[in-house]
């Protein structure tokens, strides 16, 4: 068994009051998925371990950790909540963390996290180098979701975004459209990349059309949508 935490520090790490977390805790069964998520949050990141207070069975080796660079893009929403729903079909505990993983600092403390919680392994959807992924490959079993690391060999899932973009871009045509821009995200992700060389592959088929590119870098997505740069398509 883990350290107990007080009820005050649970509440305080996870921005409910402490009356709620005695109720979350009393009877788990009777608590909203979200509100039993938060509690079950804020118990881990405090170093303790759900089980201890009857939130979950046994947690030891049956934590995913599903790490996202922004909380604030819907884009991964329905990405962790299938991968939530799969996990507990499998008896797992499926926890999202946001970190950018871009400094060593931000890598130790996730490498550290993943060894703590005892994590049976992790989904990245972070943009990462091949060394930085292999840092994460060696600690716990990982994959990683929408981005690759080139050289690497950890497994990843991703769509067809060149031909997806592609495909949009011949509709658009076959519309009569000859004026077609793209926002595109940062460079740094691998969609990014992908969907802009299937949008410059269908408008280099159509020697009529006329091609602008609007990139977007580090943009708030619950914001509305300012166009930082803007690219001509060579």
């Amino acid at each position: 068994m883990r350290k107990r935490i007080a009820y005050r520090n649970i509440a305080e790490e996870a921005g409910i009051s402490i009356s709620t977390v005695s109720r979350v805790i009393s009877n788990p069964e009777d608590s909203s998925h979200a509100m039993r998520t938060r509690v079950i949050d804020a118990v881990f990141s405090l170093g303790g371990d759900p089980a201890d207070y009857g939130l979950v069975p046994q947690s030891e080796g049956r934590v995913i950790i599903f790490n996202v660079p922004s909380p604030s893009n819907p884009f991964y929403l329905p990405i962790i909540e299938a991968a939530r729903k799969r996990a507990e079909s499998g008896g797992y505990i499926l926890l999202e963390n946001e970190s950018d993983l871009s400094s060593s600092s931000s890598m130790d403390r996730f490498l550290s996290m993943l060894i703590t919680t005892k994590a049976a392994g992790t989904i990245i959807a972070n943009a990462m180098t091949s060394e930085g992924i292999a840092r994460i490959g060696r600690a716990v079993p990982a994959v990683m979701c929408s981005e690759s690391a080139e050289g690497s060999d950890v497994p990843y899932v991703i769509i067809d975004n060149a031909g997806a973009a592609y495909s949009a871009v011949r509709y658009l045509l076959s519309s009569g459209r000859r004026r077609i821009a793209m926002l595109n995200g940062p460079s740094s992700y691998m969609y990014s990349g992908d969907r802009y060389s299937g949008y410059r592959k269908a408008l280099l088929e159509a020697v009529s059309a006329e091609a602008g590119v609007f990139r977007l870098h580090r943009v708030a997505y619950g914001s509305r949508y300012g166009l930082c740069c803007r690219e001509k398509a060579s």
